[in-house]
C-alpha cells in the first residue's frame, strides 16, 4: 500500500500510521498513461484509458454482464465504491466498472455507496433488498457464526444497525441476523445507526 502525499510524491503505507482511512481515494495503476487516475475538478465522468474495451458488470465483484465500454468513450459517474480494495464507478443502472482502467474527473463530487448490489440511497425507511439471485447468507454476528437461514432475492428487510468489520459494511436485520452489503439495495442509508 502507497500513500500520495504531493503530486509527485509517494510513501509506503508499512512505516505509517493512517487516519481518514475510508476518505482516502483508491487509485490503481493500469495500462494507458491515464488509467486508474482521479482529479477533483469537473464533473464527474469516466473516460476509458485503455486500449481495449472494457467489461461491464452487474455490481463490484460479480460477473461480467458481457457488455463493453470501448476506448475513449467518456461515461456520466453516479457512483462509488470500493471492493476487495479495488474502486469501482456506476456508470448506469446495474452497469458498474472497474477503476484502474479509467481516468475520473469530479471525484470528490461523486456519491460514495457502500452496497455491492451498486445502490445506497439516503430516502426512505432503513431497509435491504437482497439483489442476488441465489440469495445471501445470514450470519449470527457481524462477520461471523454463519448460520443455514438465507433470504431470498426480492425480500425487503428492516434494517436496526450496521457496522464494518474489516473493510465489509454488515447489516443488522433482526435480533442477532447479520447479512453482508454485497448484494443488497440500501434505502435510508444515513439512518441507519452505526452498533
Amino acid at each position: 500500500m502507497w500513500y500520495k502525499v504531493g503530486s509527485n510524491d509517494w510513501i509506503e503505507g508499512k512505516y505509517l500510521y493512517v487516519t481518514g482511512y475510508s476518505q482516502i481515494p483508491v487509485v490503481n495503476p493500469g495500462g494507458g498513461s491515464a488509467a486508474g487516475t482521479i482529479t477533483n475538478s469537473g464533473v464527474p465522468v469516466a473516460k476509458v484509458e485503455v486500449a481495449g474495451a472494457i467489461p461491464v458488470y452487474k455490481a463490484p465483484g460479480a460477473n461480467a454482464t458481457g457488455q463493453t465500454l470501448n476506448p475513449q468513450t467518456k461515461w456520466k459517474v453516479f457512483a462509488r465504491m470500493n471492493y476487495n480494495g479495488q474502486a469501482w464507478y456506476n456508470v448506469g443502472t446495474d452497469n458498474w466498472i472497474q477503476g484502474n482502467r479509467i481516468s475520473i474527473t469530479g471525484y470528490s463530487s461523486i456519491p460514495v455507496v457502500s452496497s455491492g448490489a451498486g445502490l445506497a440511497v439516503n430516502s426512505g425507511e432503513p431497509v435491504a433488498k437482497v439483489m442476488h439471485s441465489r440469495g445471501i447468507k445470514v450470519y449470527g454476528t457481524a462477520g461471523a457464526n454463519i448460520t443455514h437461514r438465507v433470504l431470498g432475492m426480492n425480500t425487503r428487510w428492516k434494517i436496526f444497525g450496521k457496522r464494518v468489520v474489516g473493510t465489509q459494511t454488515w447489516y443488522k436485520v433482526g435480533s442477532v441476523d447479520w447479512i453482508p452489503s454485497g448484494y443488497v439495495y440500501v434505502e435510508g442509508y444515513s439512518k441507519i445507526p452505526s452498533i
